[in-house]
Formats: C-alpha cells, structure tokens, sequence
C-alpha cells in the first residue's frame, strides 16, 4: 500500500457482523470460502472505510486500545494486504 492510499470493502462480498462477540464473516460472492474475521482483525476491518489511510487506522487502534505496541503499523498493513489479495478489499487512492 502505498502512500495516501486507502482501501475500501469490495462490492462484490457479504457480510454477517457480530459486534456483540468481536467477529465479523465476510463471504465472497465468487463462492469462495468465508473469512471469519475475530479480534483484532475484526476491530481492523471495522475500520475501512474507504476513507482511512493506514496512519489512521492505525492512529484510531492505538487510541482504542493505548498499550498496542510499535509493530502494529506493520501488522495492521500486511493484514490489509492479504485481505487485498484475497479480493475483500479494493484500493483507492488519493489525489
């Protein structure tokens, strides 16, 4: 991901949310298997929006959860990037 791009949820999943367990099941609709989504991973997903770069998802996280330590920028991003390689988010970036 490079700088100042942000990535959004594709158009082309379902989702069935629990934000009561801390789980979110995101299926594809191309019939692939579901991704159940728990902890932290869902507390990243919550957090794509479309409009958030990594710095502030990653700025939103330390502010939920104060004594994440520094390598969360690096495990926030390359979570992001599976979950781009696997198609359940798209890229968009900023002008």
């Amino acid at each position: 991901m490079s700088v100042g791009s942000t990535y959004r949820r594709s158009c082309d999943i379902a989702l069935v949310e629990s934000p009561n367990e801390g789980r979110v099941v995101v299926m594809p609709l191309n019939g692939t298997q579901p991704y159940v989504l728990t902890d932290s991973a869902a507390v990243i997903w919550g957090l794509v929006d479309g409009e958030r770069d990594i710095t502030a998802i990653v700025g939103e996280i330390r502010s939920q959860f104060p004594d994440v330590g520094p390598e969360i920028r690096e495990s926030a991003q390359e979570f992001l990037h599976q979950l781009h390689e696997l198609e359940l988010l798209e890229t968009t970036e900023c002008a």
